[in-house]
């Protein structure tokens, strides 16, 4: 496997829609022919920039969805598992039986997530257009 180097998010985006279109043809072929079946989400912190670059390339549309990963307790850099605004938990089964977490611990790192979910919808909400 080799790794590609990019100036910026936005060229990353627009990296992979040439993966796409190089690698994946009759993805490609579908979206070039029916682009209004096409729709992509994008996550803040970086992953705005990278949509637009790729939905650029394609003239499709996006979206933000705001997920957060749920924290470990000891390590808030990894996660064992997100949250969606609409409340959707997911998690990691495995990692989540390694980590030999409470059911407490559980519901807080649960509840803490939904809370920088709603915080992070007050900033959107009232951000300037």
């Amino acid at each position: 496997m080799t790794f590609q180097r990019f100036d910026s998010r936005f060229q990353a985006g627009e990296l992979l829609s040439e993966v796409i279109k190089t690698k994946k043809n009759t993805l490609f072929q579908s979206i070039k022919e029916n682009r209004e079946a096409y729709f992509c989400f994008a996550i803040p912190n970086g992953g705005v920039p990278v949509a637009e670059g790729f939905c650029q390339v394609f003239n499709i549309k996006y979206d933000i969805i705001i997920v957060r990963k749920i924290k470990i307790p000891w390590n808030t850099e990894a996660g064992f598992g997100s949250i969606t605004t609409d409340g959707t938990v997911l998690i990691n089964e495995p990692l989540y039986q390694q980590l030999n977490l409470s059911e407490k611990q559980l519901e807080k790192a649960i509840h803490t997530t939904k809370q920088e979910i709603q915080e992070r919808l007050k900033l959107m909400i009232n951000w300037p257009i």
